[in-house]
């Protein structure tokens, strides 16, 4: 047992859950900016809001008694948290048993560090987009052959599921991935040899590819894309097991962005930001958009004498933000990498909260370690499991906006 109780101690010496914890809140922009509620410990989370307000008013008298309206209040809820779980797993034989601790110390810097930036956007994605993490734009093929909108986030050998509105979901592990005409190919194993047959899944049905278990509606987190868009526009009805249609306050403002070209994206965005602040209850200050749209606005920016830039904030961990000064008001463009090209999002902050149960934390067993030991005839391996409970609230709803139906090419 030497070598286990040596390999638990480098583990806390070199792996502490603070360094996940806190690389992650810096390379993801939503942790970045949105409240934090580390206290949720499961079970019922209620979600107050306004349903109306008074709105009693006369002229030359006092509104009669009787007829005051009241402010009025709902509460929504959420029925437990959501869970988004990640491992990682190192061999024994990787490891020199002579000089374990520094063996260690060369293996695991790069392996933590791509370990962070892929969970830090699979988190980023379902907080932003939903619980797909790619779409279809070809029918697929019984080959196993699926063209995708993002490309960049497959690794070879991953494990996905794909599926659409009239199709049972199949899982595949990605065999091959040719960047330049955004195709991957699905085979049954990860060894590959046997096609994944993908003929079923086509655009017209919404094909989309998921990690595992995030096809299922009841385990995928609450994203903004829920919040936003309205039933009509590609969003759900409900939201906090209430309708949205029923309260204002649950209803974001919704602008249609299906004419929005190369040279007149900034003119809408601020088109936009006009209309959320006008009909929302709030002060929209963050515009949240893929790098796709950052780039158009930032060449409209280079030849326009229309809007000023006052602040340029470049960020090493993947978002660039623009801070503008128009004709209708000061905003912050903020390009995020793992955004989706079809909506472009008004966020006001300060309804927004991330509930959870200490976030990021490494699992233990009851005699506190933080590794699982598995044996193999090839040898020992050390599995490492995370896991992130919690959901995304937002109790002023009415105060955000979307631009939505984008497709310029």
């Amino acid at each position: 047992m030497a070598l286990t109780a040596t390999y638990s101690a480098l583990l806390k010496e070199f792996m502490p859950i603070e360094m996940i914890y806190e690389e992650l809140a810096k390379r993801n922009y939503v942790l970045s900016k949105i409240k934090k509620n580390p206290n949720w410990r499961g079970g019922q989370l209620d979600v107050p809001f306004i349903q109306n307000m008074g709105s009693s008013f006369a002229y030359a008298a006092y509104p009669t008694a009787a007829d005051i309206h009241e402010f009025g209040y709902q509460k929504g809820y959420v029925s437990a948290p959501k869970e988004i779980l990640a491992s990682l797993k190192f061999n024994e034989k990787d490891l020199d048993q002579d000089d374990l601790k520094g063996s260690f110390l060369k293996i695991m810097p790069d392996q933590i560090e791509m370990f962070i930036d892929f969970f830090k956007e699979v988190i980023s994605m379902a907080l932003l987009n939903g619980p797909h993490f790619a779409k279809l734009t070809v029918n697929g093929a019984a080959d196993g052959t699926v063209v995708v909108d993002r490309i960049e986030r497959f690794q070879i050998g991953q494990h996905v599921w794909i599926d659409d509105d009239d199709s049972p979901a199949a899982d595949g592990y990605v065999q091959t991935i040719n960047i330049n005409t955004k195709t991957i190919t699905l085979d049954t194993t990860r060894a590959g040899g046997v096609d994944l047959n993908c003929s079923a899944f086509t655009t017209a049905q919404n094909a989309k590819i998921y990690i595992q278990g995030a096809d299922t509606a009841a385990n995928a987190f609450t994203s903004m894309h829920d919040v936003l868009l309205s039933a009509a526009n590609g969003g759900p009805a409900n939201i906090y097991n209430k309708t949205k249609a029923s309260y204002p306050f649950l209803q974001a403002v919704n602008v249609d962005g299906s004419g929005v070209t190369k040279t007149n994206l900034l003119e809408k965005v601020f088109d936009g930001l006009t209309a959320v602040r006008q009909i929302g209850k709030g002060n929209a200050s963050d515009v949240l958009m893929s790098y796709k749209h950052l780039g158009t606005a930032m060449k409209i920016l280079e030849v326009s004498r229309d809007y000023t830039i006052l602040d340029k904030k470049p960020s090493v961990y993947g978002w660039s933000e623009i801070v503008v000064a128009g004709v209708t008001g000061q905003v912050t463009l903020a390009g995020i990498p793992e955004m989706d090209d079809s909506e472009i999002y008004y966020i006001d902050w300060k309804g927004w909260t991330l509930f959870s149960n200490k976030f990021i934390e490494r699992r233990k067993s009851p005699s506190g370690d933080e590794w699982y030991e598995e044996r193999n005839t090839t040898g020992y391996t050390y599995i490492l499991d995370h896991k992130f409970y919690g959901e995304q609230v937002c109790s002023n709803v009415s105060a955000n906006g979307v631009l939505y139906g984008i497709s310029y090419s």
